[in-house]
């Protein structure tokens, strides 16, 4: 009977539907911010405060005290919006390239911006459309501020978010000598382009200076590359004389910015342009400096 009972009960059992368990997925890990993605998080913050907040705002909020802005000249950009109104109108841009140091605290973002004023149909004109440059430092607090900003106007162009690349993506290890005063080093490499010997020596010296990845930016033309710079070179030849400014390195001296003047002669007295200038270099893989981004600007 007991036997009975056991063979009945267990055929209740066998009988009984049984259910799969769920199997619960583990939950991803939040992959940490990189510090590129912190540099481009924080560019596409300053353009959406642009946006709800105005230019004045946007720019005041994020430029480190000794941020530059050329209008056209480089001033203290904080000491010029401080001493001017509001700046009417829309200011929109977006980052569609990037680069930063090996530090992870010094790097710069570039792209496509538009600026239309508030009263004004872009068909009637004052509208504009280019490209900007932005060098951005992290602060003793960890925050992410201007140092420095400019822009070349060209054709109407489109600003959509888009996946920011990094310019060049090789990472190189180089021993740099310690007794060396970068930035001195970094000034009279910039400042030993000049040739006032030959109307073609500038450009020649120029795009032996780029890096095989560098983008160059100026007035009335869409970008360029070092592969194709077309006339943004031949329109800088002359009796060619650069005067740069001032600039930083990275603490890991492995990315910088030189801005400054370039004076172009016609005849070796007789003037025809001059120009402003901001540069980004990057050393190579034998630890030379090269141009990775160049914008150049009539004053």
């Amino acid at each position: 009977m007991f036997r009975l009972i056991s063979i009945l009960a267990l055929s209740l059992v066998i009988g009984l539907p049984t259910f799969a368990q769920k199997k619960v997925k583990p939950k991803k890990k939040e992959q940490p911010v990189t510090a590129f993605q912190e540099l481009v998080n924080a560019e596409r913050a300053f353009s959406a405060l642009s946006q709800k907040s105005g230019i004045k705002t946007a720019f005041t909020s994020n430029l480190s005290d000794s941020g530059v802005l050329f209008r056209p000249n480089p001033v203290n950009g904080l000491g010029w919006f401080e001493a001017k109104g509001e700046t009417p109108g829309t200011l929109v841009w977006e980052p569609e390239y990037a680069e930063i140091s090996n530090s992870g605290t010094f790097g710069f973002t570039t792209g496509p911006f538009a600026y239309k004023p508030d009263t004004l149909d872009c068909k009637i004109g004052k509208c504009s459309w280019g490209r900007y440059l932005t060098v951005w430092k992290k602060n003793s607090e960890g925050q992410w501020k201007i140092m420095i900003d400019f822009g070349a106007r060209h054709p109407e162009v489109q600003v959509k978010k888009k996946n920011v690349k990094k310019i060049d993506n090789s990472k190189f290890l180089f021993r740099v000598n310690p007794d060396e005063n970068t930035m001195d080093s970094l000034l009279s490499i910039d400042r030993a382009l000049t040739d006032t010997l030959s109307k073609k020596g500038y450009s020649r010296k120029f795009q032996a200076a780029l890096h095989k990845e560098a983008i160059l930016y100026a007035d009335r033309f869409f970008p360029k590359t070092a592969k194709d710079p077309g006339r943004i070179i031949s329109e800088m030849e002359g009796y060619t004389t650069v005067i740069p400014v001032a600039g930083m390195v990275a603490s890991s001296k492995d990315l910088a910015y030189t801005f400054g003047k370039i004076q172009v002669r016609d005849s070796k007295y007789k003037d025809l342009d001059k120009y402003q200038y901001l540069r980004i270099w990057k050393r190579d893989k034998t630890g030379g400096w090269k141009i990775l981004v160049d914008l150049t600007n009539l004053q």
